[in-house]
């Protein structure tokens, strides 16, 4: 019986040998857990592959397009994601045979069903035997490639075009520099650049001045997380069960301490730490600081 290190050296090994076959470079990371297995090389263009063992059940491979990882932490799952590789190689041992999928085939999907019979009567699965070259599917990620690579050529104007000055306030009204930078195809840089180049620096920050902030997390889930602290729940289970950090949950309630004049604000903690008077109690987090 082997293990799932056992089976996924097998299947790196297997697509490093069908790849090498075929006349390409393979180039395999240091780090670990990337989400891609090794890069390939051919006429100077690049792929990230993916690489996985999967046994046939009945002729039919069910391929989960997730990674799985453990460490002294436990067993970690991550979902794929569009673009976190461009070809994916699945290596069965019914048929000691590699099977190679272009990013493009399955980005829509959380799994990929191959069947080993020529014949079957299911949309959802695919003949795996249209799926053995591993030329195909790098000829699809590189004609995808170009297509991306022209159109962004196609559509690339100057920035001065798409932003003017009045475009840029009525936006700050509502947006981040990275929030508009995003709708337009750019980094937040670029913005701040622009907004520097046209002079209108005063008059964005009286609307950040004036503006008031749409979502305030705090405010969001303040009620909560007083509500689960009044009922002795921890503050590791209040962080988990509404999405914040332990130090974001402290800050609530020590805030909602400092309104009652239960605590000291927690800003001014590290200022007052050196007055035993103000260190009394089982609600100080700051340890008394011994007499000299």
């Amino acid at each position: 019986m082997k293990t799932k290190k056992e089976k996924g050296d097998i299947g790196l090994t297997a697509s490093i040998s069908e790849f090498t076959k075929e006349g390409y470079h393979v180039s395999l990371p240091i780090a670990e857990h990337l989400k891609y297995d090794m890069v390939i090389e051919k006429n100077n263009n690049l792929a990230r592959v993916q690489c996985r063992y999967t046994t046939a059940k009945e002729n039919l491979m069910r391929v989960k397009l997730r990674s799985v990882w453990s460490n002294r932490k436990g067993v970690h799952k991550i979902k794929r994601n569009h673009n976190d590789y461009d070809i994916l190689s699945v290596y069965c041992p019914n048929t000691n045979q590699c099977y190679f999928l272009a990013d493009q085939e399955f980005e829509a999907q959380t799994a990929l069903e191959l069947n080993l019979k020529e014949e079957h009567h299911s949309e959802k699965t695919r003949t795996a035997k249209d799926y053995i070259s591993c030329d195909r599917a790098f000829a699809i990620w590189i004609s995808a490639k170009e297509q991306m690579c022209g159109k962004i050529t196609e559509n690339k104007k100057p920035l001065t075009d798409l932003l003017d000055k009045e475009t840029i306030l009525e936006l700050k009204k509502t947006m981040t520099n990275q929030q508009i930078g995003i709708l337009y195809g750019v980094s937040h840089i670029a913005v701040s650049n622009l907004i520097a180049r046209y002079g209108i620096g005063e008059e964005v920050n009286r609307i950040l001045s004036s503006r008031k902030r749409q979502f305030d997390k705090k405010d969001l889930v303040r009620g909560k997380v007083l509500e689960l602290n009044e009922r002795k729940i921890s503050q590791r289970d209040i962080a988990k069960g509404v999405g914040c950090s332990r130090y974001f949950i402290s800050r609530i309630i020590d805030e909602e301490k400092y309104k009652n004049g239960v605590v000291a604000e927690p800003s001014l903690k590290r200022l007052i730490a050196n007055e035993p008077s103000l260190t009394r109690g089982p609600w100080v987090r700051i340890p008394p600081v011994p007499p000299p």
